[in-house]
């Protein structure tokens, strides 16, 4: 209560917009901010409970719209190492022809094309992966201030699984264009303009 003096003058909600309420340990936090919500009127504490599950909502928000991305850009990698694959032997079947005109075997085409994509797709990962924790690096560096801990963690892990996927990933869609190359018919490749 305001000393008479004040009550005209001073509009008590300006003095205190929020208390933080810390209990004993053991002391179940929801019946407390039920408990203050009875007893004291014009206040109204939020259950911890609530926030938790507020944030859990965020959170299953935001790992779909990652996952979603993730997914769109995968698919979108694959196809494009599926495509630069396929043109890279559309123009060299000649070339094609006469490794296997001079003894190149099957396996031999196929190993080379599989290592072309793989590379493709290491290259495309390290790429992505420099611009990812540069953007990581920024995000960090604006949202995050003095102690507290990084909101984006890079480790060596993660890290290593996404370069290992991103060549899985150009190997894969490897397959089909070294499949195609590999099988091409020596004679006709040397014909072909």
């Amino acid at each position: 209560a305001l000393p008479a003096a004040l009550k005209g003058h001073v509009d008590p909600t300006t003095l205190a917009t929020g208390v933080d309420v810390y209990a004993k340990p053991g002391q179940n936090l929801d019946q407390l901010a039920n408990r203050i919500n009875d007893k004291v009127a014009g206040v109204k504490a939020i259950p911890p409970s609530t926030l938790v599950n507020a944030f859990k909502s965020a959170s299953l928000v935001l790992t779909a719209i990652t996952t979603g991305s993730a997914l769109l850009a995968l698919v979108i990698g694959g196809l494009s190492v599926i495509n630069t694959m396929l043109m890279a032997v559309t123009e060299r079947v000649r070339e094609i022809g006469l490794k296997k005109a001079v003894g190149a075997r099957t396996r031999h085409i196929l190993v080379e094309f599989l290592t072309e994509s793989s590379m493709i797709g290491a290259i495309g990962g390290l790429i992505g992966l420099g611009l990812g924790w540069a953007l990581v690096t920024v995000v960090n560096l604006a949202l995050v201030s003095g102690n507290q801990a990084e909101l984006f963690d890079l480790s060596t892990r993660l890290v290593g699984v996404a370069i290992a996927f991103a060549v899985g990933l150009g190997a894969l869609a490897g397959v089909i264009p070294a499949l195609r190359a590999a099988q091409l018919d020596p004679v006709t490749a040397l014909r072909h303009q």
